[in-house]
C-alpha cells in the first residue's frame, strides 16, 4: 500500500508547479518557507472531516530514555512498540519520543498559537515513517547532460572571448570557468536556473485535505535535488582533471556507471501530535514528567521501562484538532513534518512545570526553548472536528 501511494504522489509531481526555496553553498538546505511553528487563526482554518486517529499498543510498557538534551527534556521510546496512523495520515508511524516545550513565565512556552493565544506547555509527540526513496536515474541522467553542455558553451565562450583579446587560453581562464558553474554556488545555482523546467515538482497547495501528500511530496523533491547535487559535484571533481570539457559534454555514458550510488534516497517523514497544557494546580501528576529532577544537569540520562504515554494521551481530545504541513522546531527545521495540532489543552500543575523550569542547559537553567511561530506562507490549515 505504502509503495503504490508512493509512486501515485510521485506521478503527481509532474501535474502541479509550485516554487522552491534555494539552498545552501554545500548542499540544498530546508526551505525557508513551510517552517513551524505557526499562530492558527480558527476561523481561517478550512474545515475537513478525517478517519478517526488511531494509537495502537498505546497501553504497553515501553524501554525509554530519559534525557535533558541541554535544550529540552525528552523522552525517547527504544521499544518502538506504540504505532499512529489515521486522522490526515495515510501511513504508519512509528513513536520516536515525547518532548517539552516551556516558558519562564505562565503567559508563554507553546510554540504554536490559536488566535494568537500562547500556553505554558506544549508538548510534542514525534512519530517516524521510514520511506525507501530511490531518485529516478533519468532525473539524475538528464541533470548531467545539461550540465555538461552548459560547461562546454561556458568554456566554447570563454575561448573565444581570450581570443578575441590575442590572449591564450590560460589556466586562469580555465579556474574562472570552474568558480562560474562547478564551485558550490555555481552547481547550486545550475539547478535553480537550469533544472526548474526538468523537474517540476510541486508542493502542493491543494484545498483537498491531503496534508501528509503535501510533506511526502516536498521532502521526495527536496531529496532529489540533494541528489542531484551530489551527482554533479561527483561529477566536478572528475572534469578538473579535464582539458576541454566538451569531450565530456560529446560523451557524456562516461558518468552513468555508478549512477545507482546517488539514486538511492532513504526518506523520514514525521507526523508531530501538539498538545497544549493550561495551569490547574488539581492536575493530575504525569508519570512522563516525574523524572525531571533526575536529569536536572544538561545531557543526564537514564532508562527506565514503563508505560509513559497512555496517561496523557488518553486525556487529550482528538474529536477537535488542525493539520497543516510544516517543519520541526529544532534545527535544522526539516520541512517533512505533518502536524496534528489539539485544539483543547489540558492541564498541568504549577509544581511539575517548576521541575521543567529548573532544569539546566550549557549556559544556565532552561527558562525558555520555544521557537517563534512562522509565516503560514500560503499554506492551508485544516480544522477536523464540530464546533462547540
Amino acid at each position: 500500500m505504502t509503495r503504490f501511494i508512493l509512486f501515485y504522489f510521485i506521478a503527481l509531481c509532474f501535474i502541479d508547479k509550485l516554487s522552491y526555496s534555494v539552498m545552501s553553498y554545500h548542499h540544498i538546505t530546508e526551505p525557508e518557507y513551510y517552517q513551524s511553528p505557526i499562530n492558527i487563526i480558527h476561523e481561517e482554518a478550512l474545515k475537513h472531516i478525517y478517519p478517526p486517529v488511531e494509537i495502537n499498543n498505546l497501553g504497553s510498557e515501553e524501554k525509554f530514555l530519559i534525557i535533558n538534551t541541554g535544550h529540552t527534556y525528552k523522552l525517547k521510546g527504544l521499544s518502538r512498540e506504540a504505532t499512529l496512523t489515521g486522522g490526515s495520515l495515510f501511513n504508519k508511524y512509528i513513536f520516536n519520543n515525547l518532548h517539552f516545550h516551556w516558558g519562564k513565565t505562565d503567559s508563554e512556552g507553546s510554540e504554536h498559537r490559536i488566535d494568537y493565544e500562547k500556553f505554558p506547555l506544549e508538548a510534542h509527540f514525534l512519530w517516524k515513517h521510514f520511506i525507501d526513496y530511490n531518485v529516478p536515474p533519468e532525473f539524475l541522467k538528464e541533470s548531467k547532460s545539461r550540465y555538461l553542455k552548459k560547461l562546454c558553451v561556458m568554456y566554447k565562450k570563454q575561448q573565444l572571448s581570450a581570443k578575441h583579446k590575442k590572449q591564450l587560453f590560460s589556466t586562469k581562464h580555465k579556474e574562472q570557468l570552474h568558480t562560474n558553474i562547478t564551485s558550490d554556488v555555481g552547481i547550486v545555482n545550475f539547478i535553480k536556473e537550469e533544472l526548474d523546467d526538468l523537474h517540476d515538482w510541486p508542493v502542493t497547495v491543494r484545498k483537498d485535505g491531503n496534508v501528509e501528500r503535501e510533506t511526502i511530496v516536498r521532502t521526495l523533491k527536496l531529496k532529489t535535488f540533494n541528489a542531484i547535487y551530489k551527482y554533479l559535484k561527483w561529477i566536478q571533481v572528475n572534469e578538473a582533471e579535464s582539458s576541454n570539457p566538451c569531450d565530456s559534454a560529446s560523451n557524456e555514458e562516461q558518468y552513468d556507471f555508478n549512477i545507482s550510488e546517488f539514486t538511492s534516497q532513504p526518506t523520514t517523514i514525521f507526523a508531530v501530535i501538539a498538545v497544549f497544557f493550561k495551569i490547574d494546580d488539581n492536575a493530575p501528576r504525569y508519570d512522563a514528567l516525574s523524572f525531571a529532577n533526575l536529569v536536572t544537569e544538561a545531557n543526564s540520562n537514564f532508562t527506565t521501562v514503563q508505560d509513559l504515554l497512555s496517561q496523557i494521551l488518553t486525556l487529550v481530545n482528538f474529536n477537535q484538532y488542525y493539520t497543516y504541513s510544516g517543519s520541526t522546531t529544532t534545527p535544522p527545521f526539516p520541512t517533512s513534518v505533518t502536524w496534528i495540532v489539539l485544539r483543547q489543552p489540558i492541564f498541568i500543575s504549577h509544581e511539575q512545570l517548576d521541575r521543567l523550569r529548573l532544569l539546566l542547559g550549557p549556559e544556565g537553567i532552561i527558562r525558555e526553548n520555544w521557537r517563534e511561530v512562522q509565516p503560514i506562507a500560503g499554506r492551508f490549515v485544516y480544522f477536523h472536528g464540530e464546533e462547540a
